[in-house]
């Protein structure tokens, strides 16, 4: 992992906040540690224009969830729903190993709340 740009996006907080007026909003909670996250969209016709998030996690979901709502960002639907956790391990050079659990949740809260969106509903 590299610290340096760990620090920047965690520093930054990039994407962290609440949207208004989301297309569609997804929640998701880890009962293992207690970690919530809040998705939320904004779609204009094929294309996410705008992704955001807030957390009750660590500085290791804030990363993941950073990245990936980075990446989204412009892509149509079908694009993102074709996000991996190797995007964003990318954006770090890879999380350490018992981290590695903060890409794929990211990933799965992130398809989730596309395949709600293309069944016409909100993700709560």
């Amino acid at each position: 992992m590299n610290f340096e740009k760990f620090r920047a996006i965690i520093e930054e907080k990039r994407n962290v906040g609440a949207m208004e007026e989301p297309s569609v909003v997804g929640t998701f909670k880890n009962d293992a540690c207690g970690d919530d996250y809040v998705i939320y969209l904004k779609v204009d016709g094929n294309t996410i224009l705008d992704a955001k998030f807030t957390t009750t996690g660590c500085e290791f979901g804030l990363a993941a969830f950073s990245l990936g709502t980075d990446w989204v960002r412009g892509k149509t639907l079908e694009e993102a729903e074709r996000i991996t956790t190797e995007v964003i391990d990318a954006g770090v050079d890879g999380f350490p190993e018992r981290r590695s659990h903060y890409p794929r949740t990211a990933v799965e809260v992130i398809v989730e709340t596309i395949k709600r969106y293309n069944m016409g509903g909100e993700m709560i």
